[in-house]
């Protein structure tokens, strides 16, 4: 059985029932001394234990021993071994808050409260001060995060929980050791909590990323135009910034950062935008910039955007971050935003698509918001590099036929086919199965054809116009989603649904009507329609429209806005190409050229 002393005030123990013996047989303790057994909590004096009770009679029938010294009187009985041991490693207040023997007031607001705060602010100074970067060490610094911190808390929790059990013998109130162990409960619900979700998610990504390669991929680094460029492609990972960093401090005279990219790690998208700060680059986008890439990208001055590229924005995801700290991501890149040109209105909307969707902005929008300097007109950077071109055009090549249109610019517009191929090559085919390399294409091809209809002929736009009001009205009765994301642009997923969604013969009537745009508009370019030559019949169109439609009307010029329903805006655009396609055809062939030249 193990007991514990109390001298003046202070416990001391657990002493075995022998070392009791022994300290009554030394004089160190006596009959009068309080005790208890460690499982209880009402001290009694030392001869009101039956245990001990024979021995007190067979101490007081022997002769006294010497008197011992004062300061062996007063001393308690000699730790085990163990206990020594114990109490030359660990300092005496560590010991004395693990066995509860500090006031219940000083083991909870001091060593639970304060000391928990305190290291949470050290854990975070140490983060930004050293700022692992590499995912093996982040992972190990989470680990030894983490160990330290449970050990921590189990020490707080035990000491708190055993001092509670005795703050009742020291006088105090019963609701407070009750209050404490409830805490302590509670304490102990929110770290299980907490790891369950968040902290083994975020491990175990960690780890994944650390020993198993990050399942983003792996990005591309390429310095263009005689070293004034250098163009990245492919996810935003793991070891971005530090490759960027010694690729411009080989190259001084790169004054341009291409980026083309999904998206990717928030954290070395921002480290990759204080680079672009450092370096005073400026920033360009010729197929895309999705997610975490235009973090980075706003890093840039000036920001351009090549035509038919896109700028793609939406809440961030990550496992195990909790939407509070999501919340003060949102609120520090926010701030970011405005303090660098970007309009306080655009911040505002720029994170509020759900991880699972996506905002692209028309360039009218960028152009409004300060995002862009504009749109880049062909010649002011660098081309693309033609064996890059070459290895791109052999795999699609594998494929099959190009689509009718592609191929058509193959033969007559070799710049625009060219063109296509580089949008290919930036969407990363290295890393693509062969189904998103097929559709890939089938994009390329429809975006080159599409550059040709303000310069088509009437019936040409026209044409196309009516295949494209057919698969707004079925994708608006199959899924709503899936019609906004056809007028406004979307990732491969979407066009994979788009796709499945449409009857085969509408996806080959689109690529008949496509060739008809192309070969028309090569065979005799018209001038592109100006708004003064469409604004009769485009305000009647409108007119109608408001009239059918109300407010609704005004979705045509942010189709993806975040928080727009999707329906309503399907329907707006298919009555709109509706009442434009009834229009004689000298009015609704310029009217429809013109809406393509800037499509929102």
């Amino acid at each position: 059985m193990a007991w514990y002393v109390r001298r003046k005030g202070l416990e001391q123990g657990p002493f075995s029932t022998s070392e009791l013996k022994d300290a009554l047989d030394e004089g160190r303790l006596g009959p009068s001394d309080l005790i208890r057994p460690a499982f209880g909590h009402e001290w009694a004096e030392l001869s009101s234990y039956s245990v001990l009770r024979e021995d007190l009679r067979r101490i007081r029938s022997q002769p006294r021993r010497p008197r011992p010294s004062h300061a062996s009187r007063r001393a308690a009985p000699p730790p085990s071994r163990g206990r020594a041991i114990a109490a030359a490693l660990v300092p005496a207040y560590l010991r004395a808050h693990w066995g509860g023997e500090l006031p219940l007031t000083l083991s909870y607001w001091v060593n639970g409260l304060l000391l928990t705060a305190g290291f949470g602010a050290a854990l975070k100074l140490a983060a930004e001060l050293f700022g692992p970067r590499h995912p093996t060490v982040i992972f190990s610094w989470a680990m030894a995060a983490l160990l330290a911190t449970g050990i921590l808390a189990l020490w707080q929790n035990v000491g708190i929980w055993r001092s509670a059990g005795r703050h009742l013998s020291r006088g105090g109130l019963p609701f407070w050791a009750w209050a404490a162990r409830a805490m302590v409960l509670l304490s102990l619900a929110g770290t299980l909590g907490f790891l369950m979700r968040s902290g083994l998610p975020q491990l175990t990504e960690l780890g994944r990323i650390a020993f198993e390669g990050d399942p983003l991929g792996r990005y591309e680094l390429q310095v263009l135009g005689n070293g004034t460029e250098l163009e990245m492609l492919g996810p935003v990972t793991y070891g971005l910034a530090d490759d960027v960093r010694k690729l411009l401090d080989a190259n001084p005279g790169i004054r341009t950062l291409r980026m083309n990219s999904d998206g990717g790690r928030v954290g070395q998208a921002r480290e990759l935008r204080t680079l672009i700060r450092e370096r005073h680059l400026a920033t360009l986008s010729t197929t895309g910039c999705h997610s975490a890439c235009t973090l980075a990208f706003l890093g840039g001055t000036p920001r351009w955007l090549a035509p038919g590229a896109r700028l793609g924005f939406h809440q961030y995801s990550a496992p195990g971050r909790t939407s509070a700290d999501m919340r003060e991501a949102y609120v520090a890149d926010r701030a970011d935003m405005v303090d660098h040109g970007i309009t306080p209105e655009f911040a505002a909307v720029a994170f509020q698509a759900p991880p699972t969707d996506m905002w692209f902005p028309s360039v009218a929008t960028l152009r409004q918001g300060g995002v862009i300097s504009g749109v880049t007109r062909r010649g002011q950077f660098a081309d693309e590099d033609t064996p890059a071109l070459a290895a791109v055009e052999e795999r699609v090549l594998k494929l099959g036929a190009l689509p009718p249109p592609l191929a058509m610019l193959k033969q007559r517009d070799t710049a625009a086919y060219r063109e296509a191929l580089t949008g290919l090559r930036r969407a990363g085919l290295g890393a693509r199965s062969d189904e998103d390399v097929a559709l890939l294409l089938q994009q390329a091809s429809s975006g080159a054809a599409m550059r040709h209809i303000p310069t088509a002929a009437d019936a040409a736009a026209i044409a196309y116009a009516r295949v494209l009001v057919e698969q707004l009205r079925i994708l608006g009765r199959q899924d709503a989603r899936l019609c906004q994301r056809l007028l406004s642009g979307g990732m491969v997923e979407d066009h994979k649904a788009i796709a499945a969604a449409l009857p085969r013969k509408l996806l080959d009537d689109e690529n008949v009507a496509l060739r008809r745009v192309v070969q028309t508009s090569l065979e005799q370019a018209r001038r592109p329609p100006a708004r003064a030559g469409v604004q009769a019949s485009l305000g009647h169109v409108l007119g109608e429209l408001r009239r059918s439609q109300g407010e609704d009307a005004e979705l045509l010029n942010s189709p993806s806005r975040p928080g727009i329903d999707a329906r309503r805006t399907c329907r707006v655009f298919t009555e709109f190409y509706d009442k434009a396609l009834v229009l004689p055809t000298a009015d609704a062939g310029p009217l429809l050229r013109w809406l393509f030249i800037e499509r929102p």
